[in-house]
């Protein structure tokens, strides 16, 4: 409790707007922040979970799609490879192609299977029956068959396997596919024959695909055999999470994916009578951003929230401060023996009446005085009225609208006598003069600065006389109004051209100002038709221009403009010079096309 005086004693000795700010920053800030931060972390949470619970229930989905269809997939497989009927068609022994195809027209149930089930895309039963030939589903294996990977897959074991499996149709397109490949003993023959059922991916694509989320399946080790994600098919499924033998599923966890952050779970699926492992990944597209947004939102809030009460306290201070100030200057003015106040005090609370007091004693003051001060007091009105006079002299500081009006005056007296030149090169300094003053370092339209420097050459040409002529040119597409650039960039342009570029013309000297774009640049070229410079003496110049640390000397406007360019835009921005004796410089400003007017607030121009 005694700590607690202790500084509120010492809160009492400061300035009654640090006290109200030192206030606001424990009563306000600090709980505002902590508010926020609360909120910030459960909001964000609950976004978290609540994309969290929808990824795994679409991430279940999914898996649940994938496990109807490979079931369907390896019922087919089962009912296939326990038909007597093609048994019978794979062992016997046939005399011509002729008695192949008829008992083969007559077999119809891998037909009816590639018909009627849309989970297939296709079936095929390659046989080592040399008395067989290629007719409808039935293949006669060649070397290249036995020697691919499905083909051996399929002889590596007795129960069924899955594999991702891609090849080029006739159009040259490639596809890729999840195959379940299975092998058939010939029982009577003692041959062996391969069944291959390849997964239809337009009715895998019509049950997974979703707006919101992407999925990507693999199996295995293989390549990815369906992705909705672009560029995904048939490369190496890499997640941010171990997939060894004891994988299951993992959480919905935000993790680096593709580049960026992702909500994604992961979860492994094993088909009906296979060891295989289906992995199914899902990708919550909007978790990230709602996540993201939500957070800027409340950011926006807690920043509302701490700017107005501070916002209010700063302009209340401010009025408050005036009051007192001016209290405290009538009471200073008493107490120098003037009692010449002001009439009234604005307000209507404790300081008006504290005012009022004031009036009073003054009052009572100048009536128990006035007839034995009287001489004494005509004296000192004297002097309080000459202490006025120097307060209010004091008080008339130059500022930019006094030196305005005085060169509005001196214009006008020249425009009276009749010196027309005089007073337009006065009107053109006026505006001179106020472009720089008001120059404070923020953003100004490109056709303020265009402005700007059209009065700064017609002052030139009021200098020279015939010495130099200039030409502005603007692309009807762009919208100097609007477009905003940094303060005094193109002067010291426009000045390196008077001073280097037209300094030994006498007369007929040209500079030409263009402003265009391109696909993604705003471009400003400044040329001269003068002496322009050798190779040599412009590499040296773009040194000094590029040059980490300022050097003295020409080029020394050229390197501000580099650099404050540079610094607001980035590398790829900046000028670029070229010229040719004799003929010429011409100076090229690059800004970027697109860009926002707060991105000059982080930037000390």
């Amino acid at each position: 409790m005694t700590k607690i005086l202790n500084k509120l004693r010492h809160l009492n000795q400061r300035r009654i707007k640090t006290q109200l700010l030192m206030v606001y920053l424990f009563a306000g800030i600090l709980p505002i922040l902590l508010i926020g931060s609360y909120l910030l972390i459960n909001n964000y949470k609950l976004v978290l979970k609540q994309h969290s619970q929808l990824t795994s229930a679409y991430n279940t989905r999914s898996a649940s799609v994938m496990l109807d269809i490979t079931t369907a997939v390896s019922k087919i497989s089962d009912e296939i490879f326990s038909d007597d009927a093609l048994q019978n068609i794979l062992a016997t022994e046939y005399k011509n192609s002729e008695e192949v195809q008829d008992i083969c027209r007559t077999y119809t149930k891998i037909d009816n299977y590639a018909h009627y089930y849309v989970e297939v895309s296709n079936i095929e039963v390659y046989t080592d029956n040399p008395t067989m030939i290629n007719y409808g589903h039935f293949q006669v294996a060649t070397n290249e068959d036995r020697n691919s990977t499905w083909y051996r897959l399929a002889m590596s074991s007795v129960a069924p396997r899955w594999m991702t499996w891609s090849y080029s149709d006739t159009y040259g397109n490639q596809i890729v596919q999840l195959r379940l490949v299975r092998r058939i003993p010939i029982i009577r023959s003692g041959r062996t024959a391969i069944l291959v059922i390849d997964v239809n991916n337009n009715n895998l694509k019509s049950k997974i695909q979703s707006d919101s989320m992407d999925s990507i399946l693999s199996i295995n080790e293989d390549p990815i055999f369906y992705s909705s994600i672009s560029g995904f098919v048939n490369k190496p499924l890499q997640v941010p999470f171990q997939l060894d033998d004891d994988f299951i599923q993992s959480n919905a966890e935000v993790v680096e994916f593709n580049g960026k952050k992702e909500l994604i779970q992961v979860k492994a699926l094993k088909p009906v009578n296979s060891a295989d492992k289906i992995y199914i990944v899902t990708v919550d597209n909007n978790a990230v951003p709602n996540m993201e947004s939500m957070l800027e939102n409340c950011a926006i809030i807690v920043l509302f929230s701490l700017l107005v009460p501070l916002v209010m306290i700063l302009l209340f201070t401010r009025t408050f401060s005036g009051r007192v100030n001016t209290l405290r200057h009538e009471m200073h003015k008493v107490g120098q023996g003037q009692y010449d106040i002001i009439e009234n005090f604005n307000g209507n609370d404790e300081l008006v009446d504290l005012f009022s007091d004031l009036k009073t004693m003054i009052e009572n003051i100048k009536i128990r005085d006035a007839e034995i001060y009287r001489d004494r007091i005509i004296k000192q009105q004297m002097v309080n009225q000459q202490q006025k006079m120097e307060f209010k002299m004091l008080s008339s500081q130059i500022n930019p609208h006094f030196l305005y009006n005085t060169l509005e005056t001196i214009r006008m007296k020249a425009y009276v006598v009749g010196d027309f030149e005089v007073a337009h090169a006065i009107k053109l300094l006026g505006k001179l003069m106020r472009h720089f003053l008001e120059s404070n370092g923020s953003s100004v339209t490109l056709s303020s600065e265009l402005e700007y420097i059209k009065i700064y050459l017609e002052i030139q040409k009021i200098r020279f006389k015939d010495k130099f002529d200039y030409s502005i040119h603007i692309d009807e597409k762009i919208n100097c109004e609007k477009y905003r650039i940094l303060p005094l960039l193109l002067q010291p342009i426009v000045e390196n051209a008077m001073i280097h570029g037209l300094e030994e013309k006498d007369s007929g000297g040209i500079i030409d100002i263009t402003i265009r774009t391109d696909e993604a640049n705003l471009l400003i070229f400044v040329s001269d038709n003068g002496c322009g410079v050798s190779d040599d003496d412009l590499r040296k110049l773009m040194d000094k221009i590029n040059a980490q640390e300022e050097n003295k000397g020409r080029g020394i406007g050229l390197y501000n403009v580099q650099r404050r360019m540079k610094m607001l835009y980035g590398k790829n921005f900046g000028i670029s010079i070229s010229s040719k004796q004799n003929v010429g410089t011409k100076v090229t400003l690059t800004f970027p096309l697109q860009w926002k007017e707060t991105d000059y607030e982080s930037i000390d121009c």
